[in-house]
């Protein structure tokens, strides 16, 4: 019994407490290294206009595009649901998604899905799996191409094209094959299975870019002068470090990313506040929206089929 809550006690340590202090102790490292009274001056030297930019294009490519494809992943798993309950359930995560631990928030829409259609978890986490796993590919791929342009060296494609073909391709062909994922219930049809992984691809890519465009229109607004061809390169890499588990919502690890990647472009108080409005913009804002949904969401979870 002693062992046991022993074991409890570390893992709710492991799964909360950590990430919490890894976040703490990133944003220290940034904040001691920066000149207080310039980073504000530079959050007043802010235009207004291209962030208003920047949030509308957030809201289209990172809500109704991210909606959209993830409503297409669910019909495609016969799971039948709602628009309106998609895009509910989409919003919902957010909170979820940038708020927690370790990403444990990816787990939200999985447990609401097998209580509310009653179907197997794996056949749940698989439909999350697989937006995860193509939006990785697709940052994998916009890293390639566009460092290889910035750097006119074809390192970083020849790099990309051994990981997609290599690795990625062949992993995700069979995690389908022996039904460890159950999306589109993989039988052996080519074409069709094909199709409809190329197309949620595609709506997988544009959704990325437009987490670029945002980023690109919010340096606007701080007067950092930065290509998209340099952004897609360098806010790719910011973006798969952001992805470990390692923090809160991958809270530091990005803004620590930022400030060192696009170092050239800015001072340490312009890319700080560069990395915190892109958070408050491209992240948080959803995350409080997300709360709207919230109640909803664990109603289902909690009393399944009850919950409309």
């Amino acid at each position: 019994m002693i062992e046991s809550k022993g074991k409890k006690i570390w893992k709710i340590l492991f799964r909360r407490v950590l990430p919490l202090v890894v976040t703490v102790v990133l944003y220290w490292f940034l904040l001691d290294r920066v000149d207080l009274e310039k980073l504000l001056m530079a959050f007043q030297t802010t235009r207004f206009l291209p962030l208003v930019v920047a949030f509308i294009i957030s809201v289209l490519f990172q809500v109704i595009i991210s909606a959209e494809k993830y409503g297409y992943i669910l019909k495609t798993s016969g799971i039948p649901i709602s628009r309106k309950e998609f895009y509910a359930l989409k919003i919902a995560e957010f909170p979820f998604k940038f708020l927690s631990p370790f990403r444990t928030g990816e787990l939200m829409k999985p447990f609401y899905l097998k209580r509310k259609y009653n179907i197997t978890f794996r056949k749940a986490i698989s439909t999350s799996f697989v937006e995860l796993y193509l939006a990785l590919v697709a940052v994998v791929v916009f890293a390639g191409i566009f460092l290889s342009i910035m750097e006119h060296n074809p390192i970083f494609l020849l790099l990309l094209i051994t990981v997609v073909t290599v690795i990625l391709i062949p992993l995700i062909k069979r995690l389908f094959r022996r039904k460890l994922l159950t999306w589109l219930d993989f039988d052996g049809t080519e074409e069709i299975f094909t199709y409809k992984v190329i197309y949620v691809f595609i709506l997988v890519l544009i959704q990325v870019y437009g987490t670029y465009i945002t980023f690109y229109f919010i340096a606007r607004s701080l007067s950092l002068e930065m290509s998209l061809i340099q952004i897609s390169g360098l806010l790719s890499v910011v973006m798969i470090f952001s992805a470990l588990p390692i923090s809160v919502g991958g809270m530091g690890v990005r803004e620590v990313a930022i400030c060192k990647l696009f170092t050239e472009f800015g001072t340490n108080e312009q890319l700080l506040s560069l990395a915190f409005l892109f958070f408050i913009i491209n992240f948080l804002v959803r995350a409080l929206v997300g709360l709207i949904f919230v109640n909803r969401v664990v109603k289902g979870i909690l009393w399944g089929k009850k919950e409309d």
